[in-house]
């Protein structure tokens, strides 16, 4: 066994069998996708989590809040960057394997009790209940070939050392919006992408790495030209200014 396998506890066994179960008899999914799907989000995600959004969990399967699980999977989605991960997944799998994991929480297929609807406090919007939607389909295959780029955590560390965690475009600071839970946290911005270089590089933790938001970092990286901060800076005080 690679040491790099997680441990799994006998819940989380049960829950990734069924979770397997529901891939392959209600989204029609080939067994080997559903192993895929649990492989890539026990194994590999939450290390992405950790090391590019700075979300710390020993298992997805602890994650019941489906505004959460959205959050996580929206950032991954809309991070041009972060979809060519590919050091062992494609973040591809991620976001797919996130999708599956978001409807099973929802079905009977699920084997514990407390579903994801509870992580809602009880709080129904009476007009969402009535309301009529209209339906749209997702989901065709296809395939996606990229390359992926390692990421050194001691440079990261050093960059927060230097600048602290609070976003250098806006100010935000996680630790005083939210209490202990944000404290220390932040994601890192490469100036030069990574993948723009293409090659292994020596980064300068001061120099080429910045501490940003969730919302700065998803918006330097929106278009496929990145910004640069001051670039972000100038748009963010225009806009403030027209408000």
């Amino acid at each position: 066994m690679m040491k790099d396998r997680i441990d799994i506890c006998e819940k989380h066994l049960i829950i990734r069998e069924a979770l397997k179960k529901f891939a392959c008899e209600v989204l029609g999914r080939a067994p080997k996708t559903a192993k895929d799907y649990t492989e890539s989000m026990e194994r590999y995600l939450p290390r992405f989590m950790e090391s590019n959004m700075g979300i710390v969990i020993s298992s997805i399967y602890d994650i019941l809040d489906l505004n959460q699980l959205q959050n996580i999977y929206d950032r991954i989605r809309n991070n041009r960057e972060w979809m060519s991960y590919n050091t062992h997944a494609h973040a591809s799998t991620f976001t797919s394997g996130l999708k599956c994991y978001m409807q099973f929480i929802q079905s009977d297929y699920y084997p514990v009790k407390e579903k994801s609807l509870n992580s809602f406090d009880g709080i129904v919007d009476d007009g969402l209940a009535t309301e009529e939607f209209g339906l749209h389909t997702e989901g065709s295959a296809f395939v996606n070939h990229c390359i992926g780029y390692e990421r050194n955590r001691k440079a990261r560390q050093e960059c927060l050392k230097y600048y602290g965690y609070k976003c250098v475009v806006c100010g935000f600071d996680f630790e005083k919006e939210y209490g202990s839970i944000g404290h220390e946290f932040i994601e890192v911005h490469h100036i030069v992408p990574v993948s723009a270089i293409g090659k292994k590089y020596v980064v300068n933790p001061v120099r080429d790495l910045r501490p940003l938001c969730s919302n700065c970092h998803s918006m330097i990286h929106r278009n496929s030209e990145v910004l640069t901060i001051d670039e972000l800076i100038k748009k963010r005080k225009d806009a403030l200014k027209n408000k």
